[in-house]
């Protein structure tokens, strides 16, 4: 079985044969039977050999051989390898044809690849310079989470109080709302005097016991008796500590080991219990905090015992990490050149440092388990755990993105040569982007943090900083996607596709429903993020309920269907118009109303438009811009390759068609038409104004016209013309240059024909043709080349969005 074409192509002739279309699923099916000629006669292949070279879509490439399998007819056979169809859109052929020394190059010729409707996640395109190459593998675990947002006016005084010294050091490389910051360790500490008190009673409690050592019994009784006197202390530091005494007490303890426990705040802080032993192998008085552990430690005179975990009435100076504040963070760089140590690298099969003038070792980078980082040069690298114990290694051989193993909380690098530093980069993601000094960056509340005098900070403050902005309804945040990765939804792991992006874990509540656009494959986790179950789009359709357990959700649309500016994850059972994820003004602060200006657009707000339209309606380019700036709900009904005119009579694709027209939601508050590009590709007739036969472009555009307004008689209907376009050495046509088809008829034409039926019908038009800002001068700018310029770019679609929204904007509805 095998879904066969019959080219025939002459290596003297500038004429490609006609388009020919496959399935990106097509497998060990899609064959290309091709005659040889050369100037007309039947060119031998008896002593020749043939390879096809491949140019897809998105600009990678394939060789395969192909079969001669009549030389003397000059005809060969090739069966299409499944990297070769594995990118959607229209490739471009050659053939290779070598005899002995002498190669000769035929004329290019195309064929199309038709996207999946349930893509199966299989195959990824790449290039293939010999037989096929190994398909995709299951990537490693997960890229992990995302910082999670401050929740709480107690958590977000919480962060300030314990931010001063990072803040002060954060001063330098950020700006001045550190400095001001520095200060908050005052009026921290007056704000928990009342703690502090408490700390000083139950030390005197403490010391109290001392007394009763010698009689266990005794101690416990009065212990507990001193717990139930001391109303207000500060109960968790209290307990820790009491209940180590108690313990102690019933041990026979020793007055060194009560003392030990008795003498208030830690006298100093050590980062690891390792740090801590070293420094006291043989113990001291006094208790000591380990920052790794967030425990406070006491030598019971054999060893360093841990007491349980300590809750500070005061913020200790040189004590806290960037990573501990929930307001200061690393820039996308994380890597520190000026923590580096030069004259060393990190030796990838222990962990160690190796002595090497010409590299430089990266101090400790934080960074997060199962999550893909990439560098911008290779280098020897180290993996470590929360202790900084070596887990394995990798050798500078190893490029590109890598990801962390799944207990990875630390990396270090080597960078060589030593010139090499000042452009190192180590960030978050697969794809490496412009160089960025290694800085600290600030959120976005600091922007009253810098305005607070001295002792300045209040829970109230806090308060009103956090009730000024909330979230969209968009739980969707484009800018922590994964590209080109999809959803396992067995294994809950991301999988490597091109054509899909992936979220990062998505912050949801249990046993609540959530609406998306369209369905895609996801996968809910629990509390720890730990895989609890998998969804494909054939499970739900555009709304499902979170399981009891599940604490987050990542979810992968297909760019295709959904591009990356248009996808919305939102509460609730039904889609709404698009907003961007982020924060915006609270509609009250403090009791007191915002009132924000109105602005022209706002009444399309959660509106229906519906697309009608060819592939530069179905690639999707130009609308996520107009979603975004009307907050409108986007049904796209453009298809690849189909025209306006049913030339056959027969064309169910065609745009004039009951099957076109009857596939739009009748829900549809606006329906935008743009087409003509693929009639005045294929020579279709323009007819004449008064002409009714759907064979002609101004019957068919008639037809549409008068089809839509029936449909939808009260509903704003806009037409689009034809954009600007040219088709280079289109095969059949006289003009090399690809502006006018064999009729003598330009994109322009066509779009003529639309405006005037436009107005013929009373219908609002976008002159695309005369208004995008683009012609033969500046058309690669705008429009890609795919062997043709007909397809919008990103700043096509820029261009061809503005026009919509003004027009959208001139015909809003009456609120």
């Amino acid at each position: 079985m095998f879904k066969s074409y019959a080219l025939t192509i002459d290596i003297r002739k500038n004429e490609s044969p006609p388009l020919v279309y496959f399935h990106i699923d097509d497998f060990a099916t899609a064959k290309l039977v091709i005659s040889l000629k050369e100037k007309g006669a039947i060119l031998s292949l008896t002593q020749s050999k043939v390879r096809m070279a491949i140019k897809k879509s998105d600009k990678t490439v394939v060789f395969q051989d192909c079969e001669v399998t009549d030389g003397e007819k000059g005809i060969i056979e090739v069966v299409l390898s499944a990297n070769s169809l594995a990118s959607p859109g229209i490739a471009l052929c050659e053939l290779y044809v070598n005899e002995g020394q002498q190669t000769a190059v035929t004329p290019r010729f195309k064929y199309h690849v038709d996207s999946a409707l349930f893509p199966s996640g299989m195959v990824e395109s790449s290039n293939e310079y010999s037989a096929l190459q190994a398909l995709i593998t299951d990537s490693e675990n997960a890229v992990t989470s995302a910082n999670e947002a401050l929740n709480t006016a107690t958590s977000a005084i919480e962060g300030a109080n314990t931010a001063k010294e990072s803040a002060d050091t954060a001063a330098t490389n950020a700006n001045t709302a550190a400095d001001n910051a520095n200060t908050a360790k005052t009026a921290t500490e007056q704000a928990t005097q009342a703690a502090n008190t408490a700390t000083t009673n139950a030390i005197t409690a403490t010391e109290q016991a001392t007394t009763a050592a010698q009689s266990a019994n005794e101690a416990a009784t009065n212990a507990e008796t001193r717990l139930t006197e001391l109303n207000g202390v500060n109960a968790v530091q209290f307990n820790d500590r009491l209940n180590t005494l108690s313990t102690s007490v019933a041990q026979k303890a020793t007055k060194e080991e009560v003392q030990a426990v008795a003498s208030g705040s830690p006298k100093g802080t050590y980062a690891t219990l390792t740090a801590l032993q070293t420094a006291y192998p043989t113990g001291t008085t006094g208790i000591y905090l380990v920052t790794a552990d967030g425990k406070w430690y006491y030598w019971n005179g054999t060893a360093w015992a841990a007491g349980g975990t300590y809750q500070s009435a005061g913020i200790a100076d040189e004590s806290i990490a960037i990573g501990k504040t929930n307001f200061i963070a690393v820039g996308k760089n994380l890597y520190n050149i000026n923590t580096s140590t030069d004259g060393f690298f990190v030796n990838h099969t222990n962990g160690n440092l190796s002595a090497n003038a010409s590299y430089s070792a990266s101090d400790f980078i934080p960074v997060k388990p199962n999550t893909i980082y990439i560098r911008s040069r290779d280098s020897y690298m180290a993996f470590y755990d929360a202790n900084k114990t070596f887990i394995s290694g990798q050798a500078n051989t190893v490029t590109g993105s890598f990801t962390t193993p799944a207990n990875c909380y630390y990396l270090r690098t080597s960078v060589q040569p030593l010139s090499a530093k000042a452009a190192f980069q180590l960030e978050v993601g697969s794809t490496i982007t412009s160089y960025e000094n290694y800085k600290y960056v600030l959120n976005s509340y600091t922007d009253i943090l810098k305005n607070i005098p001295s002792k300045g900070i209040t829970l109230g403050l806090l308060e009103d900083l956090v009730s000024r902005y909330t979230y969209t309804k968009n739980l969707f945040n484009k800018a922590t996607i994964t590209d080109n990765y999809m959803m396992n939804n067995v294994t809950g792991n991301p999988l490597s596709n091109t054509g899909y992006y992936l979220s990062d874990y998505i912050p949801v509540t249990s046993n609540t429903a959530y609406a998306v656009p369209l369905p895609c494959y996801m996968a809910e986790y629990g509390s720890g993020k730990a895989f609890i179950l998998g969804k494909t789009p054939s499970d739900y359709t555009n709304t499902f309920t979170t399981g009891a357990n599940t604490y987050f959700v990542r979810i992968s649309p297909q760019r295709a269907n959904c591009p990356v500016d248009q996808f919305q994850f939102e509460l609730g059972t039904t889609p709404t118009g698009y907003e961007s994820y982020g924060l915006i003004p609270a509609n009250l602060v403090n009791g007191v109303p915002v009132i924000i200006s109105s602005t022209s657009g706002v009444n399309w707000k959660n509106k229906v438009w519906s697309q009608l339209g060819d592939s530069i309606t179905a690639q999707g380019k130009w609308q996520p811009y107009v979603i975004s700036a009307l907050s409108l709900v986007s049904k796209n009904y453009g298809v690849s390759g189909t025209r306006v005119a049913d030339s056959t009579g027969s064309d169910t694709q065609a745009m004039c068609r009951d099957e076109r027209i009857n596939a739009i939601d009748i829900i549809s508050d606006v329906i935008s038409f743009m087409g003509g590009t693929n009639d005045w590709a294929n020579n279709v007739p323009l007819g004449d104004i008064s002409s009714t036969d759907v064979s002609t472009f101004y019957g068919a555009v008639k037809t549409v016209a008068q089809k839509l307004i029936t449909k939808f008689p009260s509903k704003s209907i806009v037409f689009m013309t034809t954009p600007y376009g040219k088709y280079p050495n289109r095969a059949g046509w006289s003009d090399p240059y690809g502006l006018k088809n064999n009729l003598g008829l330009t994109t322009g034409d066509y779009g003529k024909v639309i405006m005037e039926v436009a107005r013929l019908h009373g219908i609002p038009c976008v002159d695309v043709f005369g208004n995008a800002g683009w012609s033969d001068i500046n058309i690669a700018t705008f429009v890609t080349d795919d062997g043709a310029f007909l397809h919008p770019n990103t700043e096509g679609g820029k261009k061809i969005a503005r026009l919509v929204i003004s027009k959208l904007k001139e015909i809003e509805p009456v609120a």
